[in-house]
């Protein structure tokens, strides 16, 4: 048996002990992407499933196993367990807790020693990862009052302030309830790119104090320790959705063993709400917000055998009429030869993908390397100009080389003894051409 230090997540300064015999370890949280289909916080989780029952967002069962800090007195699930569901789209986080409790304690003051929930992000920052702490107050005695919100901060006795446009509810009773939140990204200060890296831990806290006042049990995805310590908190699986990829895999053949590489979230249709954008197998898939209801979506073929291939995927106003094009670069090695490349992807009013740039930007094959970089720029008009420098060359010079060198789709290499030794391309009639 091991004693754990005081609890670090919003509890009162108590020693506690891990259940005999346990040692607890972190797990990710599959979080699934909801797109239009954003369940409505009134804690009836029924929009979680289907009709006939079937889990749209797998609920992850809570119990002795995941018990990561309390007395020694462990009573079985009826003392307390909770089931858990995490889903997400480009704007807020939502997360769902089934209940058992044999008490339920709930005050007005929100303080450590009640039963309420806590969420833990470690959030990606320019100076490093920021463990960021969230505090779900609800009471199923009262169901008709909106639940609240709140920040929560190492080792403090009470929760701080409400969380701006987030909201919490509860249905059912005192011994069997469910809890249903949703948080903005952009209260937490989390982009598409910071989501991309979000690590994050979900704690059921139980604090039967009115039978025992030392006794209080939590459940948790990850060891109390991680919260001190954001880097070792769990990844975010952020998963596709099932009902609009599961279309797309049986219309294209795609194996459900194949895991996408890349999911961003990116404004592809301009009207400021975020559409997934997915690398499965060799393809760009679109899904949720403008592409239309579950089991829609708009994708594109991409210039590669398997999707390991694509080194990165970033959208970026280019373009300036306020849509994300899609900027990909690709790594292909093939028998010892080495291709990198860039493309960019407008898409359409209808949400079609069209390729509207692509250059070389590596190639390199025993003794000779070939490098380009590439950058954006000023341009005519709003949209941007993208222009490609030399970089590195070892083992040719311009007597072995004449002229551009290009690779196997045409795309040249830029060269330093070329005039000009660098090449600008500007945005006309649909594509970006050469000036």
């Amino acid at each position: 048996m091991r004693t754990l230090s005081p609890l670090l997540i919003a509890l009162a300064p108590i020693s506690v002990v891990a259940p005999a015999g346990a040692e607890v370890g972190g797990f990710e949280i599959d979080s699934h992407f909801t797109g239009q289909e954003a369940p409505a916080i009134d804690g009836d989780l029924g929009e979680w499933s289907t009709e006939s029952g079937e889990e749209l967002v797998p609920f992850v069962p809570l119990g002795e196993e995941d018990r990561v800090a309390g007395d020694v007195e462990w009573e079985g699930d009826h003392d307390i367990a909770a089931d858990l569901g995490v889903a997400h789209n480009g704007s807020k986080l939502f997360v769902a807790v089934r209940i058992r409790d044999q008490r339920f304690v709930r005050s007005d003051r929100r303080t450590a020693l009640e039963d309420h929930v806590a969420i833990w992000l470690g959030i990606p920052r320019k100076n490093g990862r920021e463990a960021v702490g969230v505090g779900l107050y609800t009471d199923p005695t009262r169901p008709e009052k909106p639940g609240e919100v709140r920040w929560v901060k190492e080792g403090a006795p009470r929760a701080k302030g409400e969380i701006r446009g987030a909201s919490a509810a509860v249905q059912g009773d005192q011994w069997d309830y469910s809890v249903e939140a949703q948080i903005p990204w952009s209260a937490l200060r989390c982009n598409a790119q910071c989501r991309r890296d979000l690590r994050l831990a979900v704690f059921v806290i139980d604090c039967d104090m009115a039978a025992h006042m030392s006794r209080k049990n939590v459940l948790g995805t990850a060891p109390i320790e991680a919260i001190s310590a954001p880097d070792d908190l769990p990844r975010l699986a952020q998963r596709e959705t099932a009902a609009g990829i599961d279309e797309f895999r049986k219309a294209m053949g795609v194996s459900h063993a194949l895991e996408p590489m890349h999911s961003i979230g990116a404004n592809i249709a301009g009207d400021r709400a975020l559409e997934e954008i997915i690398v499965l197998d060799k393809y760009l898939v679109a899904q949720g917000g403008a592409v239309g209801p579950s089991g829609t979506y708009a994708y594109t073929g991409l210039p590669v055998e398997h999707g390991d291939q694509v080194k990165r995927v970033e959208p970026k106003n280019i373009l300036g009429d306020r849509r994300s094009e899609i900027v990909i670069e690709y790594r292909e090695d093939n028998l010892g030869t080495v291709r990198e490349w860039v493309e960019i992807y407008r898409v359409d009013a209808d949400l079609s993908f069209q390729k509207v740039f692509a250059a070389a930007t590596l190639v390199e094959s025993g003794d000779v390397r070939l490098e380009n970089s590439y950058r954006f720029a000023r341009g005519p008009g709003k949209a941007k100009a993208v222009v490609v420098e030399p970089g590195e060359v070892r083992g040719a010079d311009a007597e072995s080389l004449e002229g551009n060198v290009p690779d196997e789709d045409g795309n040249a290499m830029v060269l330093p003894w070329d005039e000009p030794p660098r090449a600008r391309y500007v945005y006309r009639d649909g594509a970006y051409v050469r000036e």
